[in-house]
Order: C-alpha cells, then structure tokens, then sequence
C-alpha cells in the first residue's frame, strides 16, 4: 500500500504573519507534506513571502485570491485543483490539529487504511483562549494554562480525491452520505482553536476583520471603543473572550494535552507593530495615546451572570448567544436573565 501524504491549506492575512512560522514548524511535525497559503489580500503578498523561514519555503506553495471568484471565506477553494496528496486539511493559522502525540501517518494507519473507513474524518473543535497579556509567544505556552472549552464545530481532513469544494469547516464530499465521514469522537484527538494570542492580536482582528454581524460600519465600532464609556461600544469579539475570562479553570479537565518543542515562536515585536498600524488605519491617528492595559481592564468590567456560564457549561447556551444576550438594553436582558433562571429551576 502506497504511504499517504498530506496537504494543508490555510487562508492567511497580513495581521496573522507573526504567527506564520509556528504554524508551519507545527504541521511539519504532523507531516504534512505541502502547505498552501492563500493571501486574502493580494497586495500583501510580497510581504508575506517574505515572512515565511526559509526552511519552509520549498514546501509552501503561495496562492493570490483577487476577490473576482471567491470572498475570503471561500477562496481555500483556490487550492483545490493544485493538490496532488492523498489526504487535503483546511485549518486557518490559529487551529491545530492535535493527534494524542501521533503523527499523520500514524492516525491514518490506525484508522483510514481499511476499506471500511471514512473518506473524511471529523474533529471536534476546542478553544484555548488568551486574553489577559498584550501577547503571548508560543502555543505551548497557551496551552500550559490548561484552559480548554468545548465547541460546537468541527474540522474535516479528507482523502483529496473524494473533496468536491472546500468548504469554511467541512468539504464538500463527491460521495455525500452518512458513510463517508468519521466523527473522531477520542478526547485526544481535536482541533485547538487559540482564539487569540493576547490583546494585541484581538485588536488585530477587530481592526482588520468584519468584527460583528450587526456592525455596519467596522470604522464606527472602533471608534466606539477608544471613545465611549457604553460597554455597548465593544465589539463582540471582546464580549466573546471576556465571556470565556470567567471561567476559574479548565472547562475540559480531563484533556491531556502534550505539544511539541518548536523552534518558531509567535513574533511579537511584529505583532504589536501590525496592531499599531491597523488601528492607525482604522480610527485615522496614531495610536499612541491610547492605553491598551485600559482596554484590558474594560474587559474585566463584563459582568456574565452565573446562569449563563451553568447553561453554557451544559450545552445549552452557545457561544454566539452569549453575545447576543450581554449585548442586548438593560431591561430586555434582565428579562432575557429572569426567563433563564426559571427554565434552569425547572429543570433542575
């Protein structure tokens, strides 16, 4: 039988250079074979050739999406008709698939060379929040907090062959049927999605992002935060990980999670000087005169009411409902509050 080998593709932008080289060191260790790296945004190009380490550059092939065929959600799809492995991931540069330290190839001869097996394997998706520190420069690092939630999602690796389109989670299978994929249902085995690598990467992503849903006007939002004491203000990217500030401890306590020693770290010098630009760029000044560490303590400010982290804790409150309710008036959520705390006796 002929070894497999594996592709990953991954949608990247300019703010999330810092953390390019961890990601790929990462993924070697894996054995992914072949990288593709999908600038969402074309005129960033250069720069981010230039940031990968030079002992990844044969292995990364480079790929422009131009916005004329895909959004950036979809532009992974660029990728498709260039992959030549057996097996093609699509993770974006904060997830890592974590094997229970086997490689690959290993999880592959246990599980996807029988005949009788999936073409495509689903792993659950776990959190691993940072928020407290400007910035934190190692995944290992996050991850020795010990600090794991649960999500919703999950992330597909798929044999290549059987991948119609390469959707934002899961691919679109040429065999779509209840058969053909496996949810990998082993503790150990999961994407850790690192939801952010410290403050200045949460404004990052506010700055260079859609921010919200509901947001009209990504430039009015942050101006809404540097200027106003409503904590209406915040984008709901900070409601989501201040949320996740109230947990005391590991949500997930029974998860081992052993990482590899990397020789590339998170460049956090490049990091806080992209966060500055970013924001120059969004609110129209310098950003010099405003205190971050300021920022931070708003966060500590969101009060989350115990009844929603209890539903939350038993699957019955999501994340994005969360937001949704600590971002609503003052009376609407008390009532919203009120009509929790009685389904919660109820059913208890």
């Amino acid at each position: 039988m002929n070894t497999p080998s594996f592709a990953l593709v991954c949608r990247l932008q300019l703010c999330e250079v810092p953390f390019v080289n961890e990601f790929l060191a990462y993924y070697r260790t894996l054995g992914v074979d072949r990288f593709f790296l999908v600038n969402t945004e074309p005129e960033n190009g250069d720069e981010i050739r230039r940031s990968v380490a030079g002992e990844f550059a044969a292995a990364v092939t480079h790929l422009n999406n131009n916005g004329s065929t895909y959004s950036a959600d979809e532009c992974a799809q660029l990728a498709l008709s260039h992959i030549t492995e057996t097996y093609t991931l699509h993770l974006d540069l904060d997830e890592f698939l974590y094997l229970g330290g086997r490689t690959l190839h290993e999880f592959v001869a246990a599980h996807g060379q029988r005949p009788d097996v999936a073409d495509a394997f689903l792993f659950r998706w776990v959190m691993a929040p940072c928020i407290r520190d400007l910035s934190r420069s190692s995944i290992r690092d996050i991850v020795s907090d010990g600090y794991l939630f649960p999500g919703s999602e999950e992330k597909t690796m798929a044999k290549t062959a059987q991948v119609e389109r390469i959707g934002n989670h899961r691919f679109d299978l040429k065999m779509e049927s209840d058969e053909v994929r496996m949810r990998v249902r082993n503790d150990h085995c999961f994407v850790l999605h690192v939801a952010t690598r410290g403050l200045f990467d949460l404004l990052n992503k506010i700055a260079t992002s859609r921010v919200t849903k509901s947001s009209k006007a990504a430039d009015v939002e942050l101006s809404r935060l540097f200027h106003s004491d409503s904590m209406q203000g915040l984008p709901g990217r900070f409601y989501l990980h201040a949320f996740q500030s109230r947990f005391g401890q590991a949500v997930l306590k029974d998860l081992k999670v052993s990482l590899p020693e990397l020789s590339y770290a998170t460049d956090t010098a490049r990091l806080e000087q992209l966060c500055a630009a970013n924001l120059s760029n969004r609110l129209g000044y310098a950003p010099d005169n405003v205190d971050i560490e300021q920022l931070a303590t708003r966060l500590d400010r969101v009060q989350v009411p115990s009844v929603m982290i209890e539903r939350y804790l038993r699957g019955r409150l999501s994340f994005n409902q969360v937001i949704e309710v600590l971002r609503m008036p003052p009376l609407p959520r008390l009532f919203r509050l009120l009509r929790m705390r009685r389904e919660a006796r109820s059913a208890d």
